[in-house]
């Protein structure tokens, strides 16, 4: 059983704070100070709460900590010194130079439940996200059904989370207990989500993106965007990417994820080019289109040649160029004719092009 912990950490120019925690005749005795301002010297009593806290910090087992972590240097900005003492046991001297342990971020958010005055823990830490993937296969028929993928993470249970769901009867879901990396992740996306600029969804939206954010603090943000250029800014390719890159080792890519979704939107003033491939070649051609609904993977029927014979390709990549930007002069670029369907293909006005 814990006897006493007696923590100090010093943030440069930021703060100087140290809390001692002394469990005695039933008792938790705690003193606070932060950057000399004494916010606690009291008892309190040893609640079931409490002793739990203190349990979960012996779970973590800081007797076993190195001495030292990290190296005094002119450039430190974060130094602490722990003192831990268990009963009937030494006291472990144990200090931190800009590093830390593994379970670091577990011993201060116990310790910032134990001494909430001293507020450790940034009341704007993101503690928890999820964001929501929705898109409606043949919306606006009788036939439509929704098809969905939820990224999730949660500090608290060190899980990073991705579930697909195919109609509610089939539902595919990955969990990765991810604890020396859930921070990590949850801090990136708290400073890269900080630049993004989210704008308002239409009802014509689809795909769609729900976001919703948990701070430390309980404070939470939710919003629906379309997932696309007109939804989300530039900055999300960063979000996405980012944690994206800690489930690449799992084969965990959907699209939720695909860049052709996000990235997809032609914005005033930009030209659509489109590389599309046909079967018999390997190489893509520029094509033009003021169709802001095509995909990449759609088929388009395209005029090629000096007599602008039909044929069908399909479409590689979509870009969006101001005028003086554009990968091929626009004057020479010839442009989509329409989508193509097969059903719908008028085959008499093909047979007239190619005889």
């Amino acid at each position: 059983m814990i006897e006493y912990i007696d923590l100090i950490i010093h943030i440069q120019d930021q703060l100087e704070c140290n809390i001692y925690i002394e469990v005695t005749h039933g008792q938790m005795w705690r003193r606070i100070t932060v950057n000399g301002e004494l916010l606690c010297d009291d008892p309190a009593v040893l609640t079931k709460q409490r002793q739990a806290l203190l349990s979960q910090v012996e779970d973590l087992e800081v007797h076993k900590w190195q001495r030292e972590y990290g190296e005094p240097s002119d450039g430190m900005v974060i130094y602490w010194h722990l003192d831990y003492k268990r009963q009937g046991k030494r006291c472990r001297h144990i200090t931190g130079y800009d590093d830390f342990p593994l379970d670091w971020d577990d011993f201060m958010s116990l310790i910032d439940r134990l001494a909430p005055e001293a507020q450790l823990i940034a009341d704007a830490q993101l503690d928890a996200f999820e964001f929501d993937y929705i898109f409606t296969v043949n919306k606006g028929t009788k036939n439509a059904w929704v098809y969905s993928e939820t990224l999730a993470a949660d500090r608290a249970t060190k899980t990073l989370t991705y579930t697909r769901r195919v109609f509610d009867a089939c539902v595919i879901k990955h969990e990765c207990f991810a604890k020396q990396i859930i921070s990590h992740v949850l801090d990136m996306v708290s400073d890269l989500i900080n630049d993004c600029d989210f704008m308002e969804p239409t009802e014509e939206c689809n795909p769609s993106m729900r976001i919703h954010l948990r701070y430390h603090d309980n404070d939470t943000f939710d919003t629906l965007v379309p997932y696309n250029r007109h939804g989300v800014t530039d900055e999300w390719n960063y979000v996405i990417e980012g944690v994206g890159r800690f489930l690449d080792a799992y084969g965990l890519f959907g699209d939720i994820f695909n860049p052709d979704y996000y990235r997809h939107g032609v914005k005033e003033d930009e030209f659509i080019y489109c590389s599309v491939a046909f079967d018999d070649s390997r190489h893509t051609y520029y094509y033009m289109t003021t169709d802001d609904t095509l995909m990449v993977g759609d088929q388009v029927i395209v005029p090629t040649g000096e007599d602008n014979e039909e044929k069908v390709a399909r479409i590689e990549h979509i870009g969006y160029y101001y005028a003086e930007d554009v990968p091929y002069p626009l004057e020479k670029t010839k442009s989509i004719i329409e989508r193509y369907n097969e059903n719908d293909y008028d085959y008499d006005r093909y047979l007239k092009t190619v005889s």
